[in-house]
């Protein structure tokens, strides 16, 4: 049974191969006939596109979003060294305010 299924996909790659083949053919001929008949021949890809030398672009900047979305992740953290995090409240009367005042402090002054 292993076998039979081996030769199927084998026999089915050959065909495949062999339909490309038959088809890469039947373009480059068909292509050469219309370069006789015309005389010119199209442009290809790379020089219509025609970038000449351009520096190498990292993977954030294809997509604009993404790489400020990063930009603000970095901020974020530099943000983070800079401002203390608030605190979590306790629970039960006036804990204070959440950056971090402490409720047993006093520095009022007696008259």
């Amino acid at each position: 049974m292993e076998d039979d299924l081996y030769t199927e996909f084998a026999a089915r790659k050959a065909a495949k191969k062999a339909a490309t083949a038959e088809a890469e053919g039947a373009r480059g001929n068909v292509a050469l006939a219309e370069e006789e008949a015309d005389g010119r021949r199209g442009i290809g890809r790379q020089i219509e596109k025609n970038r000449g030398l351009t520096p190498h672009r990292n993977k954030l900047a294809r997509n604009p979003r993404k790489k400020l979305r990063e930009k603000f992740g970095k901020a974020l953290v530099r943000r983070g060294s800079q401002v203390a995090k608030p605190k979590e409240g306790t629970a039960g009367g006036y804990g204070g305010e959440t950056s971090g005042i402490k409720t047993k402090l006093s520095k009022s002054r007696r008259l």
